[in-house]
């Protein structure tokens, strides 16, 4: 079963990377008849995830304002998209719902600084950024961030 699910063109990391939603909900569907296939399944997203994510919120040196609006909306888009895959895909199952929240707890922490550019791009959008966009559109962005905000 591990070694299905790590298959180099059409492992789990694959179809993750290029949101096959289709063949991940076949996947889904198949492992869970399989003791511990979803556990396993999980995992390896999680860690995806983590691997991921870590390579977004780990830099050197100073960001420039830019950066930082870059690195939030990054993060967002990646949420976005695991939340994406985890309703279309996973059936809004609630154990992949825990672990891509611990994923994502996790690698959000790895940058202390993470809550300040989060801050500063709410400032941002605040300011200046949502010029001409409804309230009801300013409202889904700032609960996706505060969504970040609460890893």
């Amino acid at each position: 079963m591990k070694e299905l699910l790590q298959k180099d063109g059409s492992g789990l990391i694959p179809l993750l990377r290029d949101d096959q939603i289709e063949h991940l909900s076949r996947m889904y569907r198949l492992l869970a008849r399989v003791t511990g296939g979803l556990e396993l399944m999980r995992d390896m997203k999680c860690e995806h995830v983590r691997e991921v994510g870590k390579g977004l919120v780990t830099h050197e040196g100073k960001l420039s304002k830019k950066m930082k609006e870059t690195y939030v909306q990054s993060l967002l888009n990646l949420k976005d998209k695991y939340d994406r895959l985890l309703k279309e895909a996973f059936n809004e199952d609630s154990t992949f719902h825990k672990g891509l929240n611990q994923a994502f707890e996790h690698f959000i922490n790895l940058n202390p600084k993470s809550p300040e550019y989060i801050s500063l791009f709410i400032d941002e959008k605040l300011k200046k950024g949502l010029k001409g966009v409804t309230e009801e559109e300013v409202e889904v962005i700032l609960n996706k961030v505060m969504t970040l905000f609460r890893f």
